[in-house]
């Protein structure tokens, strides 16, 4: 009777001790369940988050290339030659072509064709499309690197100059004109971001040994506006 007496009281406790474990075991089999579902849709937040840059991207990569193909063919129009594209992208215009070595002074005449190229992008439709145009300036490593960003940013400087007045030149005179030159945005890089390191790809004329000629160039960059923000010029386009 006894050892039956104890019996009884054994097994209500060990029931209550499985009840318990079972509850534990289920509790933590929910918390688990929790945290997997905030896991699998933070991770579906952040996949579709993704695609949606590459979406951005994508669309933006190919308005720049529309751009830059509109820009080429205007430029041809106006038998405009020696132009490259870079392989980011930009144009590419040998500073040989436009300064004298070691000199930021342009002649007009030579560089209203660029200009002229540019002015009808920035003032056609697809101008909406434009948020900045980069003329970015560099120099080869012959000199000073201090003074040789001075040049490049002056070269640069000189051609938003120019080509801006014509931007105003005959009928353009208007504020649609106004607003696409605040979108031509001078910039100087010196010598810090060559295009060819090799001394043999540097093109240079025979006898010419100082310097890399590949590497003295004006570089063009279209930057186009994102898909939600407003053409500051849409009002004097209307």
């Amino acid at each position: 009777m006894r050892r039956r007496t104890e019996d009884l009281h054994v097994w209500p406790a060990l029931t209550d001790l499985m009840c318990g474990i079972t509850l534990v075991v289920i509790v933590m089999l929910v918390q688990s369940t929790i945290v997997m579902e905030t896991e699998r849709a933070r991770l579906k937040k952040a996949i579709a988050a993704a695609r949606e840059v590459i979406k951005r991207e994508s669309q933006r990569i190919g308005v720049k290339r529309e751009l830059l193909t509109g820009l080429r063919d205007r430029l041809a129009a106006r038998h405009v030659t020696g132009i490259e594209i870079s392989p980011a992208g930009n144009l590419v215009i040998p500073a040989d072509f436009l300064f004298a070595l070691g000199e930021y002074k342009v002649d007009p005449a030579a560089v209203e064709p660029l200009g002229r190229g540019l002015g009808d992008l920035l003032l056609s439709e697809k101008g909406g499309n434009v948020r900045y145009v980069l003329v970015i300036g560099h120099t080869d490593d012959v000199g000073d690197p201090a003074s040789n960003l001075e040049l490049s940013l002056r070269r640069a400087l000189k051609l938003v100059e120019t080509w801006n007045r014509h931007l105003f030149a005959g009928s353009n005179a208007g504020p649609e004109a106004l607003c696409a030159t605040k979108k031509l945005i001078p910039s100087g890089m010196g010598q810090m971001s060559p295009a060819v390191v090799d001394p043999g790809q540097c093109g240079n004329r025979r006898g010419e040994v100082l310097g890399c000629r590949a590497n003295r160039r004006i570089e063009i960059q279209i930057v186009p506006k994102e898909a939600d923000d407003a053409d500051p010029c849409a009002r004097a386009r209307s």
